[in-house]
């Protein structure tokens, strides 16, 4: 049995509408590193009991999973999902479970900000597997702030849940929790293949807001040293070509009369020695 369809079934049996599935996270301060932009979790509930609110990660793993250096399984220590190669030749690879869902916690709570409310949360990180036991059960009490990690199998993972309900916890819905609605703006629509369109506005919104403050940090522009951002069909192309054949030929484009019919062409050697810029023969 293939645990995420299984964890699935019993979160719509007893959690239903309450949860998020295969959500994809921006993590902000990885914005400017290739193959970094995203970590997508299984499932995501919100729930609340008195006044503790806390947000489960749900991670499904269908592959052997092993302790340190491959021995038994320790609460305390590193839990390893084994992937089989892909291809002929290639090593057996070994992935940080613990270390991957504390990447998920991380990118989750850059995206609660500036909600207040992201402070008082308990997070715990659930890993169902089937390749386990279906009795299995380790625990790793969070403190100081850190997430507690759970590792079960499939059976105690259903007990967990009914527990959750007798223990009078309360599940929010969707659309009555704010963290998961922010999570939902980089969720499909099903039937539409990609997020609803005022979410996908907000989403995109708060992940250029990153990446335009990570750009400034990186790059430090000033008036001699510059970056180009945009979105795609903003003539970033254009107007970089145009500055590169404006450097090349020390000539300029200027608008008469504030009308963009009437435009002439002038020198730019006065210009480029306002801003610093060696004279044209002496450009590389």
């Amino acid at each position: 049995m293939k645990s995420e369809p299984f964890v699935k079934s019993l979160l719509d049996k007893y959690f239903p509408r309450t949860y998020l599935e295969s959500v994809p996270i921006f993590r902000p301060d990885k914005a400017i590193l290739a193959f970094s932009m995203a970590n997508e979790i299984d499932f995501v509930l919100h729930t609340q009991k008195g006044r503790t609110h806390t947000l489960t990660i749900i991670e499904c793993k269908d592959c052997k999973i092993v302790g340190d250096k491959e021995e038994n399984l320790d609460a305390k220590k590193e839990w390893f999902a084994v992937y089989k190669p892909k291809f002929k030749g290639e090593k057996t690879e070994l992935k940080g479970i613990k270390q991957q869902i504390r990447a998920q916690f991380i990118a989750l709570l850059h995206n609660l900000d500036p909600l207040d409310e992201k402070d008082v949360l308990v997070r715990q990180g659930i890993v169902a597997s089937s390749f386990l036991p279906r009795d299995t059960e380790l625990i790793l009490e969070g403190d100081k702030g850190q997430p507690s990690y759970f590792l079960m199998g499939l059976a105690t993972f259903e007990l967990w849940l009914k527990t959750l309900l007798l223990n009078e916890t309360t599940p929010f819905l969707i659309n009555q929790s704010e963290i998961l609605r922010r999570l939902r703006c980089a969720k499909g629509v099903p039937t539409l293949g990609h997020p609803e369109q005022r979410n996908a506005i907000s989403y995109s919104a708060r992940c250029r807001r990153f990446i335009d403050t990570e750009l400034f940090s990186h790059f430090k522009p000033t008036s001699s040293h510059w970056a180009i951002n945009g979105s795609a069909g903003m003539g970033k192309s254009v107007l970089l070509a145009y500055a590169m054949h404006v450097f090349i030929t020390d000539m300029v484009i200027i608008d008469r009369r504030s009308d963009t019919s009437f435009r002439d062409l002038n020198s730019f050697r006065d210009k480029a020695s306002e801003i610093g810029l060696a004279p044209i023969d002496q450009r590389q």
